[in-house]
Order: C-alpha cells, then structure tokens, then sequence
C-alpha cells in the first residue's frame, strides 16, 4: 500500500500476555475484530492499521521504531491483561519489560497521538505517566482474565471511530451504553502536588474503567479519520523514479514579488500532462464556502509538463482543509493549461467563481536541492482579484526530509490569502482568525504575520493585543526601526508615554533618516507639554522629509495646545491643502477639541472638502 502521508495510522500491540497461549489467542482474537470493524464499516474514512506481527519477527518496539516521530500515528491501541506495575512486551533484549515512565517515553515519540486505549492492561501508575506526556484521551480497562466486557469496549468505540465519529463522540457512545461500567472523567493538572486528579480519584485504589480526559485538550478530541476521496478526487500514486537515490530534499524557497515560495515534498518529477485546452467544469456552486482552484505545477520555464507529485502532494492538503471543516470547496484542473498570465489566471478565478487560484513551478538544480514556488491569485473586496504576495521573510528556507514544510506551505498561503481577503473588506476579527492559524507552525522568520495581526487588532481598538504581536515581531527582527515605530504609537494610545519615547528614539537610533519617527516623538512631547521639544523633532522630520502633510498637521496641534490660534489656523490650512486626514490631526492633542465648532474650523474643512 502506497500510505498518504495525511493517513492515520493505528498501532495494534498487545501486552503482559506472557506467551500464554489461551491469553495470545484472546488478544489476537480482538486485534482481528478491530480489523474486521474497519473493513466493515470505514467505507467513507482514512485509515491505516499497523499491527505487530511477532511471529514474523515485527514485534511492537520494531513498529515504534519505524514510525517515531511521525505526524501520522494518531492511535495506539494495546490489548492485555492487567499484572503488575509493569508492562511485559514481547520483543529484542531491555525491551521485554518496561516501567510505565519508560513506556511512556516511548509513547512520548508520537507528536500527534491523540488516543491511547489500554485494553485490560491498564494501571493507575500507567495512566499517570501517559497523562504527564499529555496524550489528550486515555481509555482505560483492568482484566486479569476474563475479557468478554473488555472486548465490547472495543468493538462499540472503534466501531464509531471507523464511522467518521470524533473521539468524543465514540466516547460519549461508550457512556452511554455502558453507564454501569464506564465513567468520563476529567482530569486536571494540580501545580501545588503536582499531581493529576478527577472526580473520584481519591476514594479508591482501583483504576476504574473509563476514559481519562485532559484539561485544555479538547479540541484535539475532536479528531476524527479523514473522509476518504472520491474516485474523481484522487490522483492515482506513481513509483518514484529510479537512480536518484535516497537523499536530503533541500528546499529553497524563492519569493519574487508575484511568487509566494513555500513547499515541500519528497520526490522528483514523474509524469508529463500534456498541454490542453481550459475545460469548461471547473465551476463552484457551493454558496457560502471559500473556493480554492488548483492548476498545474509545472517546470520552470516549461508550461508544457505538469509533474504528477508535486500536484498530488498539494491537492491531499488541500483536502486536509476541506475535511477540517473550515469552510472550504476545492477543485483541480489537472490536465489544464499552465497560466500563462495573471491576467489568465484572472479569468479563471472569475469564469470559475473561485476565490483563490493557486498554481507553481520548480526547478532541480545541479545539487538535487528542490526550488518549488507558488504563485496565485485571490479575491479581494468589490470582486476585485489581487495578486498573491507574502514580504521577504520568505525568501529562503532549508529544511531536510523529516519537516512537514509542504503542509505548512500549502495551508499557510491559503489562510494567508483568505485572512487578506478579510483584512481588505476591513473585517479584522475574521482576518484574524486565519492570520492566527499561520502562527500555529512558529515559523521562526514569520514577522511579517505578526505585524498583520498587530494591525487587525489595532483597528479593532485593542490596543493590548497589538502591542503583544510587536512584541512577537520585534524578539524576530530586533533592529527593524519601523517595527518599533510601529509599537511606540501603539504606546501612545495607550498613554504609556515613557514607553513610547523608548521605542520612537530606538527607530531614529537605528535610522536617524526616518522621518516619521521624529514626527511621531513630535506628538509625543506635545502630549506631555514640553513643546519645545515637540517643534525641535517636528523640524528634524521636516529636514529629513519636506514634502508631505505631517508637519504642517502635528504643528496645528502643537499651537493649538499653546493657544497660539493664528499659528495654529495656518498650519492646519496648510496640513489640509496637502490632503491631511482631520481625524488623525484631531487625535494628536484634546486642546484641537474646541476649534472644532469654531466657524473658522468649519469654513476650512468645507472648503478642501469640496476639493
């Protein structure tokens, strides 16, 4: 079997067995019926068991070992009989036997374990190692013998899961039709004892039998398989080509200023598509969802071939997002023209009602190193369609075979497109829902997200949120004279007028040419009254940057707030016939609030409003 990457995969062991073999014969007897519960019944989801074959040699420790650190693993089921405080497995030597904390450090290994399901072995001292490696769900059942109620947890639970229920809601199945015997408990972290506990915990000795829930794990309990593609939606795998040998893909990615670089993946070009005419299918009818339309990812400079790999490993996190339930439609023109044009591509995101059209090239340069880049096109306020760009912290990566860069890249230039669609209707509390979700992958060089966000929450007046995004952005780009910039005014509103005076002498510090920085203190100063001061930095950013409206509008506010109403009077006529914004020359000093009504104010603003 060719495993997606994007499979799960669920890991079947047993344990404390002790080569028994009426006991083997009843724990190969349930990994068979999990087995026959997915053929069954998964015909609409994803999944791929690994079970351990001890008889051939693949015993538990061996799949571990294949698998470690492996993004995919999101279930381990182990099957067994509860003996002792240690687990015996059968396998190489130091293997046999393992305390729970060395068997949880095995676990541990498992970035995206979602489920641990101990069958019959489970043990108070277990469970709490398995909790302090914050695995979100835990199942728990004690048998020395007898297995049959043992067994009927596991064929109503994974009879759900193989169902396309959540684990929550196999959980809740369990509940509900085992009220006698299965209890839900909610376990939280104690930091004075550090200790976990639950409901109950202290009133017994025995573990009772239930699922073990982890406080602010919940939305990784809403994990459920993958909806299985379609036959029309998927993209029939390839054998790798030979001779190119097992090696380090390097990934460069190249931002020019119509290309968001940003992918990966392991393979080199294997098919050729050749070149046809735009089919005319590609239409969403979804209302109310956000349209995606991929199209070929073709060489550089060779829109005649279309490589097969790249595309199938894009379109499978394309369907990832579609299966997450977050409001996506997609559709692929596989055997479509490369576009030769944005203009083309224009068209298409138009005569197709799509919202984002997405497409890329690559190259292999001489050192095998993958140079893979996107380009694409997205929708903006009043149908308008923009050309997709992210700034040049993007400009070049390299990542070595083991990252998950082409998941990254993929979701990222979708929430960044749709995350700018919003930010450009000036929806900012919906923008910044997809400009957060970019920040899941911590990209150590991803300023420009945080400088996005800081901006959404500054025009929603949260002022507090703005100021931890410069935070953010300035510990990643420590010099950047506009960034502090940026923060002090932040500061201003705020009325952390100190704070502001360190950030504003910090960006003319580290680009003494920076005008706006030397107005910026202009109206810092005039807001604590040392007008002095105020009118020296407004001239300094008038010398640096002459022409504009900023000077003529912080030196209105200077004079207003000194009664000077002749000084004020010209200034502000002069910031207006260089097409200054009132409100912002209003909100540099309270002292403007009383020119406001004068007839004076009013006959100038009607007079270059009309202009």
């Amino acid at each position: 079997m060719a495993l997606d990457h994007l499979t799960p995969i669920i890991i079947l062991a047993t344990a404390n067995d002790y080569q028994d073999g009426k006991r083997t014969r009843l724990l190969v007897k349930e990994k068979k019926m999990i087995h026959d519960i997915f053929q069954a019944e998964s015909a609409q989801t994803l999944y791929y068991i690994v079970d351990e074959d001890p008889e051939k040699g693949g015993f538990i420790f061996d799949i571990f070992r294949q698998h470690y650190f492996s993004p995919d693993v999101s279930i381990l089921h182990i099957s067994g009989f509860s003996m002792g405080e240690t687990l015996h497995f059968r396998g190489g030597f130091g293997e046999e036997i393992l305390t729970p904390k060395e068997f949880a450090n095995q676990v541990a290994k498992f970035p995206n374990l979602k489920l641990i399901f101990l069958n019959g072995c489970a043990t108070p001292q277990v469970l709490d190692e398995l909790l302090a490696k914050d695995i979100p769900a835990v199942i728990t059942t004690q048998v020395d013998f007898n297995r049959k109620k043992a067994s009927d947890f596991t064929h109503t639970f994974y009879t759900g899961i193989a169902r396309g229920l959540s684990i929550n809601q196999a959980i809740e199945r369990l509940a509900e039709k085992f009220p006698a015997y299965f209890q839900k408990n909610r376990v939280t972290y104690q930091l004075e004892s550090d200790d976990f506990t639950w409901e109950g915990k202290e009133k017994s000795n025995n573990l009772a039998w239930g699922a073990y829930l982890l406080e602010g794990k919940e939305t990784e309990r809403e994990w459920k398989l993958p909806v299985r593609l379609p036959a029309e939606e998927t993209i029939p795998d390839e054998p790798k080509k030979k001779g190119r040998g097992f090696m380090r893909i390097s990934l460069i990615v190249i931002l020019l200023a119509t290309i968001l670089g940003s992918g990966y993946w392991m393979g080199f070009p294997q098919k050729l598509v050749p070149k046809r005419e735009h089919p005319d299918t590609c239409l969403f009818n979804n209302a109310g969802t956000y349209n995606i339309l991929l199209l070929p990812l073709h060489e550089q400079a060779n829109c005649e071939a279309s490589d097969e790999f790249y595309l199938r490993a894009v379109w499978r996190r394309l369907i990832k997002l579609k299966n997450d339930g977050e409001g996506f439609d997609i559709q692929q023109l596989k055997d479509a023209n490369c576009p030769a044009s944005f203009e083309e591509a224009e068209s298409m995101i138009r005569s197709c009602n799509a919202n984002l059209v997405l497409w890329g090239d690559y190259t292999i340069p001489t050192n095998d190193a993958v140079s893979f880049n996107f380009q694409y096109l997205y929708t903006s306020k009043a149908n308008t369609v923009k050309q997709g760009n992210l700034p040049l912290d993007m400009q070049m990566f390299l990542f070595s075979e083991e990252s998950d860069l082409m998941a990254s890249a993929v979701e990222d230039v979708v929430y960044w497109a749709r995350g700018n669609s919003h930010f450009d209707r000036q929806e900012y509390k919906e923008a910044t829902i997809f400009f957060e979700k970019m920040r899941v992958r911590d990209n150590p060089q991803l300023k420009f997200v945080d400088l996005k966000l800081a901006e959404c929450y500054k025009q929603l007046g949260d002022y507090h949120m703005a100021k931890d995004h410069y935070d953010q952005a300035l510990s990643l780009a420590p010099e950047d004279f506009e960034i502090f910039n940026e923060r002090g005014l932040i500061y201003l509103q705020l009325k952390d007028y100190e704070n502001a005076l360190i950030d504003f002498k910090d960006a003319t510090r580290i680009n003494p040419q920076y005008a706006e920085a030397y107005f910026n203190l202009g109206v810092l100063y005039l807001n604590i009254d040392q007008f002095a001061k105020a009118v020296e930095n407004v001239e300094k950013g008038q010398q640096i940057q002459p022409q504009g409206n900023r000077r003529y509008g912080v030196l209105a506010a200077i004079y207003a707030a000194q009664r000077e109403e002749e000084l004020f009077y010209s200034n502000f006529e002069l910031a207006l016939q260089n097409g200054a914004d009132v409100e912002t020359i209003m909100n540099y000093s309270a002292a403007l609030k009383e020119y406001r009504n004068q007839p004076a104010f009013q006959k100038l603003i009607e007079k270059y409003q009309k202009k």
